[in-house]
Formats: structure tokens, sequence, C-alpha cells
């Protein structure tokens, strides 16, 4: 049945038609990836390689538009472009027989700081956004990992519309979306998360943003760091995310969805006024064969 959408009904002609035929060829790529999601999973490896091929072949046909008359040099061509290549990806990577047969259990490296380039896209904030007077940086350290720095301040801004403040966050980027829409980091094959790090001895925030919540909400869980020159693996399962907004503790909690998360930041906000620096080598999504929660510790 997967002939039932043969690649030929991707067929690029003129300018003016590009847009339509990208349409149409999402529809067969939905179509056909909610039928994997209906067979047994001893029938995955064939049909994502029947699936994939089919692809492939499509994305082939996309790629022939670059050197095509309707190719463009704007900004809008490029980012085009970029949703395009990651579509590639996750043909290559997602839905292909060699992902099917990966052993599961095996740690992810989600972002590798040992690599320079890794925290080119990542981001950092501080209360300096409400008028507060934290400072910090994330800069990629010759010994290979990141160093999240900075000094942590809870002056409370001047003007009394403010009454707490003291607060600094490195924050990962969203994955580029895809020719289907926004595209997540997918965990759901773990159930929790490593950092491999070097602390100063305070308690930093692990932040999960998942798509579906509020601006303001966020999946948060403590992670303990020890001081000194020895490096850390800080193993954090997904229970023991709790939701939160704007700080604060929810009484109706839900459970976090691995599949769809946009981002993963850091947090320091312990109310400890001075420098702080935290060393980080990798954020992973691991298995735990064994939970014990920090409830269950407690």
């Amino acid at each position: 049945f997967l002939c039932e959408l043969p690649p030929t009904n991707v067929v690029y002609r003129t300018r003016n038609s590009v847009s339509a035929d990208i349409s149409i060829f999402a529809e067969d790529f939905l179509i056909l990836f909610n039928k994997t999601r209906r067979v047994d999973r001893s029938q995955h490896e064939k049909m994502a390689t029947a699936l994939g091929q089919s692809l492939r072949h499509s994305l082939r046909s996309i790629s022939m538009i670059r050197s095509a008359r309707c190719s463009s040099t704007n900004s809008s061509s490029g980012r085009f472009w970029e949703i395009i290549g990651n579509t590639q990806k996750l043909v290559s990577k997602k839905l292909t027989p060699v992902d099917l047969e990966k052993p599961a259990g095996l740690p992810e490296t989600v972002f590798d700081f040992t690599e320079p380039g890794m925290i080119d896209a990542w981001t950092c904030d501080t209360d300096k956004t409400m008028g507060g007077e934290s400072t910090t940086a994330l800069v990629f350290d010759t010994d290979r990992h990141a160093t999240f720095s900075g000094t942590l301040s809870t002056a409370v801004p001047a003007g009394g519309e403010i009454k707490q403040s003291g607060y600094c966050l490195m924050r990962s980027p969203e994955p580029t979306p895809t020719l289907l829409g926004d595209s997540y980091y997918d965990w759901s094959d773990h159930n929790g998360v490593e950092l491999e790090l070097r602390g100063d001895g305070r308690v930093y925030i692990a932040n999960i943003y998942t798509d579906g919540l509020q601006a303001e909400d966020i999946y948060q869980a403590a992670i303990y760091t020890r001081g000194g020159p020895l490096w850390q693996k800080v193993q954090i399962p997904f229970v023991d995310f709790l939701l939160t907004s704007y700080g604060y503790v929810q009484n109706e909690q839900s459970e976090l969805n691995a599949r769809s998360i946009k981002t993963f930041g850091i947090l320091l906000a312990d109310q400890i006024d001075g420098d702080f620096q935290l060393d980080i080598r990798a954020i992973r999504a691991i298995t735990m064969e064994k939970l014990v929660t920090n409830h269950e510790a407690d």
C-alpha cells in the first residue's frame, strides 16, 4: 500500500507552482508516516526502507529547484533551504533501518560541548531584562568544554515594581523546522537526562520547555553540584521534573512529554550573591534502569 502515493506526485514545473508542489509532498509525507505508526513493530524495517526511498526521491526532486530559475539569494530563500535540509536529515536519520536497529537504552548525546561550535546557537539571559544587575556569559574553553559563568546579584531594581531579583540562564536553540512544521528534540526513547559537568557547589536548575506549554510554564528539576576540580555526572529522571509557572510549583502536575521538547536550559537562581562557574562537557538523554527520584531519596 506504500505505492498508493508514488513519488511522481511531486512534479516541479514553474516558479508559481512550487508552493503547491511542496504542499503535495508534505501531505504525502504525513499519510505515509502515519501508516508506519499503525503497523506491527516487526514490519517497521521494511516500512521504513520503502518510506525512506520514496521521500528521498521526492526530496531529490525538490533539491533540483536549486539550479532552476525559481532559485533566489534573498533571506527568505535561505530559510527555505534550511528547512528543506532539515527535512532531508529527518528522512535519513529517523526513518531508516539503521536507526530502527539501534540498540535501545544507549545514551544519546544531544549537546556535545567538546565541539567548539556547539555554544554558538545557545543564548544567555539574566535579570537585566527587568532591571537587575546579574551578568553571565557562555564561552568555549580550550580544554574542550563550555563554561557558564558570571555574577549573580539579588539587588532589587529601584521603583518598587520588582520585588525579587537574581537569575542567570543558558538556553538551547529550538530545533530547525521541517516541511511538516515545527521540529522538536525527541527523548521519548529514554527516561532521564544526564549532565556531565564540573560545578562550584551551588544548586542549579534544569529547565525543559515542551510543546503545548504556556510561555511562563516550564518543567524544572534541581542540579546538585560539587565544588572542587573533579567532574561529575548528574542524572535526573524525567519524573523528577515538576511543572512550574513563574518559578512556582503547580498544584496540578502533568507528565513531561519527552517526545516534543523545544528547549533545554540551565538556570541559577539560588539567591546567593557572588560569582559562579559551571563547566559542562555534555548533555545526554539516558535510560536509567532503576529510577531513584529525589522524592524517594527524601
